[in-house]
Order: structure tokens, then sequence, then C-alpha cells
């Protein structure tokens, strides 16, 4: 899975520094314009003009007396022109360091609350795609998946029966959420950055392997919220790349606990809110 993150960044990181061909529109006035055409449809010409500057244009095909595709060829300007409000469709992917909110009781010991620190602290990586149907506003689906976890050997236990136990401690955690989103793009009228922010409701699927001298599988669902808040770098025409902070909210009300001996179900409530800061690369169209 990480094999086929790295070669999607690395194609779309290619794509934004490719040596670009320029498109030929010729005006009744005898203008010949120098640009990139962008949509050709029933009635007009759409096109990115880069001089005198950046700008996009929408010409009636009455105003035009011819076009022509890869007329010139030469290397764009790094200078790229982006309209946030210009978006139909955005695809994401980003990741890096969460940390969980939830701590150990007040009364467990300092070995478990340094222990449980441990743990709370993983990695996240996350997919999204949106839909714009009008300017800025985007409607979409977001996944996160959310990965920790925490070994100690040799470590006492006290049984029910008051009896010393030593055996292992240790957690593999993994928490998938998946919603809906509505996101925005933020016009930041600063050349070459972005911003925008998304949320929206979702459900969060957790999984722990866990040794308490045996082993256990704890799994469980919860009803969560996503927000989030980036600025990006714009790479190219399409392409940006930037900083995100975000979180995921959402607690168990309960969760099962499966053992060689069946399975329980714990009524207890577990706080798996989270806080992640990400880096990440989005394609826009």
């Amino acid at each position: 899975m990480e094999h086929k993150i790295y070669c999607i960044f690395g194609f779309l990181l290619f794509v934004s520094v490719n040596v670009f061909a320029q498109d030929l529109v010729v005006t009744n006035d005898n203008d010949s314009l120098n640009v990139e055409i962008v949509k050709v449809d029933a009635e007009s010409i759409h096109f990115l003009q880069f001089e005198p500057k950046k700008q996009r244009i929408t010409l009636n095909k009455s105003e035009v007396k011819s076009f022509q595709y890869i007329y010139f060829s030469q290397e764009r300007k790094t200078n790229y022109f982006f309209d946030p409000n210009d978006t139909r469709f955005k695809v994401g992917l980003s990741g890096g360091v969460s940390v969980v909110l939830s701590g150990a009781d007040r009364d467990a010991s300092d070995f478990f609350k340094q222990y449980v620190r441990q743990v709370n602290a993983g990695w996240h990586g996350k997919i999204e795609a949106d839909y714009y149907l009008r300017n800025n506003i985007g409607f979409g689906l977001v996944y996160d998946r959310y990965m920790t976890s925490g070994f100690e050997p040799n470590v006492i236990f006290i049984d029910q029966a008051q009896d010393t136990i030593v055996g292992e401690l240790s957690d593999k955690i993994h928490i998938n959420y998946l919603g809906p989103q509505v996101s925005f793009n933020i016009d930041t009228k600063k050349q070459g950055y972005t911003a925008f922010i998304a949320g929206g409701p979702g459900i969060m699927f957790y999984k722990d392997r866990l040794k308490r001298v045996d082993p256990y599988v704890a799994t469980g669902t919860a009803i969560g919220v996503h927000l989030s808040a980036g600025l990006d770098f714009v790479l190219s025409d399409n392409i940006t790349m930037g900083f995100e902070l975000s979180g995921t909210f959402g607690a168990l009300n309960s969760y099962d606990l499966k053992s060689d001996s069946g399975v329980e179900t714990i009524n207890e409530k577990e706080d798996i809110s989270r806080i992640n800061i990400s880096v990440g690369i989005r394609y826009f169209r």
C-alpha cells in the first residue's frame, strides 16, 4: 500500500513540472494569442492566457477566426494560474502524525500512563475526492486510516484472584474513518497559495489486537465527525501541495472483546478522538 501511494505522489509531481505545448487562438481582429485551450464547446472557446497577465478567458466562436492546438512549443513559466473558484473536481492524498486525545485513568500507575502516551501517538493516511457543484463549494467522500502500536515485555499484572502474572503488554490499533464531507476552497488573494476547509459526519471502525499476557481482539464502531483546514502551495495549474490540520472526533459506547474463551461486550465509553498534522498533495480539474 505504501509503495502505491509513493508511485501516485511521484506521478503527480512529474506532471506538475512537465513541459507544455501552447495553443494558438486568432481573433477576428487578427490578434494571435499564445494560450492553453481548456475547453471547446458548441458555442465558446475557453482558454488560459499568461501574458500580459494570467487569466481565464471565454470567447464566443463568432469572435474567433481560427484556433490550433500545440502551435507553440515552450516551457511554461512557473508562475502558474490557479483559481479555486473555477474548480469542478478535486482528489487529494495526505498523511502525517496523529495524537489520540484520551489518556490513562488518573489512578493508573506512572508506567501505564507512559505506555498509553506512547500508544496514543501514531500515523495516519487519507484519501478524499470532491465534486464542486457551484463555485468553491464541493461535496465528496473522505477515507482516513489511523495506525499505532505499543509493546512492553515482562510486565507485572495482577489478575482477579490477586495473583501476580508476568507477561506481554502490547497493542496494535487501526481506526478507519469513512464519511461524506462538504469542502470549501478559499481564495487567499495571494498568488501561489490557496486554502481550504472541510468537514462532515462519518463512521469510525475501531480494531485493537492487544495482549495483556493473553491475546485479545477488541472491535467497535462509532459515529464520528471529521474537520480539516489547510494551506497549499500551487505547483501547477492543477496541482497543489501543502500542510493540513485536521481532527477526527468520536467515542465508542461499547466494544466487543474477543478471546480464546469467547466474545464479551464491554459497556464502557472509550474516546477515540484524535488530532492530525499532515502533508498532502491535491489534484484539481
